[in-house]
């Protein structure tokens, strides 16, 4: 037993340097890169954003959170702007470090805090990665359940309450699957991630303009949410000093959401080829995605107003939207529901919580 352990401890152990000398300050993942792992071209960093920071669950859901304040789309797509051009800005500034030294946030983290004191904002770093780590794959999961059900109408049966009726088994048994799905990925170096932020990026923007263009043609436009904003989410507008304070809140509390990706860019920014590399690139992907994102998602939001006046709620999150898709016997309904899944939330767990960034083995 005790050999068949150490089997399996050398086999899911981080390979060392070939000369044994790693240290508690200095490994193959701490050091400045050499050029061999520089990858990294502005359409990586492109990919790494569609995939990490806007096509993706958390992008889709940006709207409902900026309308609930009382604004209506047209203030909410304004206070969007805003915010990720500021983030955009914020990006290309936190990854500059890592792009011209090609050092990794920990090690600029030092100059800040010290050479023990660095261990703070590090475990902030992991801790997060835990929580992002876990929402991705709860997101993950519910897609693949939608999916699965689509695929087996008995994998809905799987309805046994767990954990006090939050969740049944069908979502257990999806959120395992996803896990398992992404496994593969992390077995990866990150300078290999290439072609898979070109597929996944590919992907995913096809399935996108495929679900907004299904859902106005089915609605036969865009809905009632960009005519009457509070009518249709029953929301009061705000007014006056009101809508300032509302306005500015939508700017402000929604950058947490890409923060911790934000904050640790030079995880990523390393890996470019030149520092000029992830300028273009994160300037204009962090906005555009993220805008093209959350305006695609409120417009589908709100053609689901007409297309399931069944729904006591607004279908906010992409798989419950496809939810009653799944129930529809048609082949451009089904088609809807199997690209979603893998397109919506595979790759923000890989690339962005479980990437073997130095943040996450400090």
């Amino acid at each position: 037993m005790t050999t068949t352990f150490r089997r399996l401890a050398r086999m899911i152990e981080v390979q060392r340097d070939d000369g044994g000398n790693d240290q508690t300050y200095i490994t193959k993942d701490t050091r400045p890169l050499p050029a061999s792992r520089r990858t990294y071209g502005p359409w990586s960093f492109m990919g790494l954003w569609m995939v990490t920071g806007s096509f993706n669950v958390g992008g889709w859901t940006t709207g409902s959170a900026i309308l609930s304040l009382g604004l209506n789309v047209w203030q909410a797509m304004l206070a969007i702007i805003i915010r990720y051009i500021v983030s955009a800005i914020s990006c290309v500034l936190m990854g500059h470090p890592g792009a011209k030294w090609h050092i990794a946030w920990p090690q600029w983290m030092r100059q800040i805090w010290g050479v023990h004191g660095y261990f703070v904002p590090m475990a902030l770093r992991v801790f997060l990665s835990f929580v992002w780590m876990a929402t991705n794959t709860w997101y993950g999961g519910q897609c693949l359940k939608v999916f699965l059900t689509c695929l087996w109408p008995s994998f809905a049966g799987l309805d046994t309450p767990l954990a006090g009726g939050t969740m049944q088994v069908s979502d257990f048994v999806s959120f395992l699957l996803f896990i398992l799905s992404c496994l593969p990925l992390m077995w990866w170096n990150p300078e290999r991630y290439q072609k898979p932020f070109l597929f996944a990026s590919t992907f995913v923007a096809t399935t996108v303009f495929v679900l907004l263009i299904w859902s106005t043609v089915r609605a036969g436009g865009g809905g009632a949410l960009l005519h009457d904003t509070s009518r249709a989410i029953g929301v009061e507008p705000a007014k006056g000093g009101d809508l300032g304070w509302a306005f500015v809140t939508a700017v402000t509390f929604t950058v947490g959401g890409i923060a911790t990706h934000m904050w640790s860019q030079s995880d990523y920014t390393r890996y470019a080829r030149k520092p000029g590399d992830q300028v273009f690139a994160q300037m204009a992907m962090v906005p555009a995605g993220a805008i093209i994102v959350t305006c695609i998602g409120i417009i589908c939001t709100s053609c689901a107003y007409t297309l399931y006046p069944q729904l006591e709620e607004l279908p906010w999150s992409p798989y419950i939207f496809l939810e009653p898709c799944g129930s529809m016997r048609t082949p451009r309904a089904h088609e809807q529901v199997w690209l979603s899944p893998v397109s919506h939330s595979s790759s923000p767990n890989t690339a962005s919580s479980s990437l073997p960034t130095p943040s996450s083995q400090a």
